[in-house]
Protein backbone atom coordinates (compact mmCIF):
# COMPACT_ATOMS: atom_id res chain seq x y z
CA UNK A 1 0.00 0.00 0.00
CA UNK A 2 1.54 3.28 -0.63
CA UNK A 3 -0.12 6.45 0.76
CA UNK A 4 1.39 9.76 -0.66
CA UNK A 5 1.29 12.73 1.53
CA UNK A 6 1.66 16.59 1.05
CA UNK A 7 4.13 18.57 2.98
CA UNK A 8 3.87 17.92 6.51
CA UNK A 9 4.90 21.13 8.80
CA UNK A 10 7.54 20.81 11.34
CA UNK A 11 5.83 20.03 14.99
CA UNK A 12 2.50 18.42 13.05
CA UNK A 13 1.82 15.25 12.44
CA UNK A 14 -0.71 13.30 9.77
CA UNK A 15 -2.47 9.54 10.71
CA UNK A 16 -3.70 7.04 8.29
CA UNK A 17 -6.01 4.30 9.63
CA UNK A 18 -5.84 0.98 7.76
CA UNK A 19 -8.50 -1.82 8.54
CA UNK A 20 -7.93 -5.47 7.49
CA UNK A 21 -10.13 -8.26 7.69
CA UNK A 22 -8.81 -12.12 7.67
CA UNK A 23 -9.94 -15.32 7.47
CA UNK A 24 -7.34 -17.47 9.03
CA UNK A 25 -7.29 -21.03 7.87
CA UNK A 26 -6.95 -24.09 9.77
CA UNK A 27 -3.88 -25.61 10.53
CA UNK A 28 -1.93 -28.69 11.93
CA UNK A 29 1.25 -28.83 12.70
CA UNK A 30 2.46 -32.36 13.59
CA UNK A 31 5.53 -32.02 16.56
CA UNK A 32 6.28 -35.47 16.10
CA UNK A 33 7.31 -36.55 13.43
CA UNK A 34 10.38 -38.69 13.08
CA UNK A 35 13.49 -38.32 10.26
CA UNK A 36 11.45 -41.37 8.76
CA UNK A 37 8.77 -39.02 7.71
CA UNK A 38 10.07 -35.67 6.46
CA UNK A 39 9.59 -34.56 3.36
CA UNK A 40 12.38 -32.09 2.02
CA UNK A 41 11.92 -28.99 0.36
CA UNK A 42 12.41 -28.72 -2.99
CA UNK A 43 16.23 -27.34 -4.39
CA UNK A 44 14.44 -24.03 -5.75
CA UNK A 45 12.63 -23.35 -2.63
CA UNK A 46 14.77 -23.79 0.01
CA UNK A 47 17.49 -21.85 -1.31
CA UNK A 48 15.48 -18.87 -1.85
CA UNK A 49 14.45 -19.43 1.87
CA UNK A 50 18.26 -19.62 2.69
CA UNK A 51 19.23 -16.66 1.10
CA UNK A 52 21.37 -14.10 2.63
CA UNK A 53 21.59 -10.07 2.26
CA UNK A 54 22.93 -7.16 3.02
CA UNK A 55 21.41 -6.80 6.55
CA UNK A 56 21.53 -10.85 7.45
CA UNK A 57 25.28 -11.50 7.09
CA UNK A 58 24.73 -15.17 7.67
CA UNK A 59 28.10 -15.72 7.86
CA UNK A 60 29.38 -13.34 10.21
CA UNK A 61 26.44 -14.53 12.46
CA UNK A 62 26.88 -18.30 12.08
CA UNK A 63 29.01 -18.90 15.09
CA UNK A 64 26.96 -16.75 17.59
CA UNK A 65 23.92 -19.15 15.66
CA UNK A 66 26.26 -22.19 16.37
CA UNK A 67 27.03 -21.56 19.86
CA UNK A 68 23.13 -20.25 21.01
CA UNK A 69 21.82 -23.53 19.28
CA UNK A 70 24.19 -25.95 21.08
CA UNK A 71 24.18 -29.40 20.59
CA UNK A 72 20.59 -29.33 19.58
CA UNK A 73 19.68 -32.00 16.65
CA UNK A 74 16.47 -31.11 16.03
CA UNK A 75 15.40 -28.00 13.60
CA UNK A 76 12.32 -27.04 16.44
CA UNK A 77 14.60 -27.16 18.33
CA UNK A 78 17.64 -25.04 17.72
CA UNK A 79 15.19 -22.19 16.79
CA UNK A 80 13.86 -22.36 19.78
CA UNK A 81 16.93 -22.35 21.48
CA UNK A 82 17.93 -19.09 18.90
CA UNK A 83 14.40 -17.46 20.42
CA UNK A 84 16.02 -17.82 23.67
CA UNK A 85 19.16 -16.65 22.98
CA UNK A 86 17.69 -13.35 21.20
CA UNK A 87 15.31 -12.64 24.18
CA UNK A 88 18.04 -13.17 26.80
CA UNK A 89 20.82 -11.07 25.06
CA UNK A 90 18.66 -8.33 22.24
CA UNK A 91 17.13 -5.05 23.03
CA UNK A 92 13.90 -3.82 21.63
CA UNK A 93 13.61 -0.05 21.19
CA UNK A 94 12.38 1.69 17.94
CA UNK A 95 14.39 3.69 15.58
CA UNK A 96 14.07 4.64 12.22
CA UNK A 97 17.24 2.91 10.85
CA UNK A 98 17.88 -0.88 9.60
CA UNK A 99 21.28 -2.49 11.36
CA UNK A 100 22.50 -5.40 9.86
CA UNK A 101 21.71 -8.71 12.18
CA UNK A 102 25.74 -8.61 13.61
CA UNK A 103 24.95 -5.19 15.06
CA UNK A 104 21.91 -6.32 16.71
CA UNK A 105 23.31 -9.49 18.13
CA UNK A 106 26.16 -7.28 19.29
CA UNK A 107 23.93 -5.20 21.35
CA UNK A 108 22.78 -2.85 19.25
CA UNK A 109 18.84 -1.31 20.06
CA UNK A 110 16.41 -2.62 17.39
CA UNK A 111 13.25 -2.28 16.25
CA UNK A 112 10.59 -5.15 15.92
CA UNK A 113 11.53 -5.81 12.04
CA UNK A 114 15.36 -5.67 13.36
CA UNK A 115 14.65 -8.52 15.69
CA UNK A 116 12.84 -10.43 13.23
CA UNK A 117 15.18 -10.55 10.03
CA UNK A 118 17.62 -11.07 13.11
CA UNK A 119 15.51 -14.15 13.92
CA UNK A 120 15.65 -15.38 10.08
CA UNK A 121 19.46 -15.01 9.86
CA UNK A 122 19.93 -16.76 12.80
CA UNK A 123 17.88 -19.71 11.77
CA UNK A 124 19.20 -18.89 7.70
CA UNK A 125 22.69 -19.44 9.10
CA UNK A 126 21.91 -23.13 10.76
CA UNK A 127 20.13 -23.60 7.20
CA UNK A 128 16.79 -23.57 8.93
CA UNK A 129 14.61 -21.78 6.54
CA UNK A 130 11.34 -20.08 7.25
CA UNK A 131 8.94 -22.91 5.81
CA UNK A 132 9.65 -26.16 6.44
CA UNK A 133 8.26 -29.30 6.19
CA UNK A 134 11.80 -30.52 7.67
CA UNK A 135 11.21 -28.33 11.11
CA UNK A 136 10.04 -30.75 13.28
Amino acid sequence: MTVSWESIPPGRSRSIRVVVWVRPKATKLQLGRTTNDVRPLMDLIRDANLADGELLQLERIRPIAEKAAGGKVRDVDKARALYDYMVAHCRYDIDFHQDAASSVLEGQAASCSELAYTYVALCRSLGIPPVSSRLC
